[in-house]
């Protein structure tokens, strides 16, 4: 089963200023499983980051809907209406790698909150 984009993902990302950027996304959605299939939800997300210091990244956002498809939960399936809020930093080495720490706060239906720290390693190519 999945949670996959039906159509392209819209998304932009700005650099309004030196050292900032602003991206914004949206997603329409469509569960399959086999048990329930094309059941339709919304994403969108609002991310803004600022250059610290060189090869330092502070990084917030706001999403509606699934916040992460890399990360996809079975919870997350079908008419999802969280509201979840990031905070993060990244530190850039001076590999192609990064660290990455993260606090990620959700509100959900009928009065469900969650919080999830994470500590990531980024590869880029």
């Amino acid at each position: 089963g999945s949670d996959r984009p039906t159509g392209p993902v819209t998304s932009v990302t700005l650099a309004p200023a030196p050292r900032w950027t602003v991206g914004l996304r949206y997603a329409l959605t469509s569960t399959d499983f086999a048990t329930v299939t094309g059941v339709k939800s919304h994403t969108s997300d609002l991310r803004v980051a600022r250059e610290l210091t060189p090869r330092i990244w502070a990084r917030g956002g706001f999403v509606h809907g699934v916040d992460n498809f890399d990360n996809f939960t079975i919870d997350e399936a079908g008419e999802f209406h969280a509201k979840t809020a990031i905070g993060a930093l990244q530190i850039l080495l001076p590999s192609l790698t990064s660290i990455v720490g993260s606090y990620e706060y959700q509100w959900r239906k009928d009065d469900v909150r969650m919080g999830r720290a994470r500590i990531a390693l980024v590869q880029a190519f």
